[in-house]
């Protein structure tokens, strides 16, 4: 081919290319558009995933703290009987720091309470306040409160020192041997349970309860 004719056909391809707008194309040009999307929204969902699992494990952390766990609770497998005389259910024979002792058949036709505790417990002294303030409602003839500390060092002085600190009026005890806290199933605390006028559990609650729940709680076994 001469010279002339060669320099002909490389400007008749040069032409064609121009015309067709043909180029070389970059990776990032070949990618489908909606194959991009749809990868960005796995990934949004992903994101939003963790975000619900993370807070999820947030509110779980955040209830657990709200109780506090009893160190010297164990289950308690033993079997009781009710009151030979009475016939109230739960035969007990309690004595308060003070030294008073409380035979529980004796308060049968008023609602007794326990409420397991102890004194640095943090969540205790949310629910303390309030069943103190619940319990002003009541008369003697109707309620019994009788507060059980679970925590071996708490004296029976820093108890009452703390008692009288904050104005609660109930019995205080301390559950020496931790049988009560066994039978009770006090293995966190704040744990409160509810005895019916005969002497029967009628309800327990495990954490800090507001004063209306503790009123309903008690108006629902009086």
């Amino acid at each position: 081919m001469g010279k002339s004719k060669f320099q002909a056909k490389v400007k008749e391809n040069m032409n064609r290319k121009s015309a067709s707008g043909s180029r070389q194309k970059y990776y990032d040009e070949e990618i489908n558009p909606k194959k991009s999307s749809s990868f960005a929204i796995f990934f949004i969902v992903i994101i939003l995933i963790a975000g619900g699992v993370i807070g999820i494990g947030s509110l779980i952390d955040n209830k657990a703290e709200d109780l506090n766990e009893n160190p010297n609770y164990t289950e308690d497998t033993n079997t009781y009987e009710s009151d030979p005389e009475t016939g109230y259910k739960t035969d007990l024979d309690l004595t308060t720091i003070d030294g008073t002792n409380i035979h529980l058949a004796d308060y049968e036709g008023k609602v007794v309470v326990f409420y397991f505790n102890y004194i640095s417990c943090s969540a205790c002294k949310q629910h303390s306040p309030n069943l103190q303030t619940a319990s002003e409602s009541y008369s003697s003839d109707q309620l019994l409160i009788i507060s059980i500390n679970v925590q071996a060092s708490d004296t029976v002085e820093a108890i009452q020192e703390y008692v009288d600190e904050n104005g609660y009026t109930w019995e205080n005890m301390k559950d020496t041997d931790f049988s009560l806290s066994s039978r009770f199933g006090s293995q966190y605390v704040p744990h409160t349970v509810y005895f019916e006028k005969d002497g029967s559990v009628g309800t327990t609650h495990t954490g800090a309860q507001s004063v209306e729940e503790i009123k309903n709680n008690i108006n629902g076994l009086l």
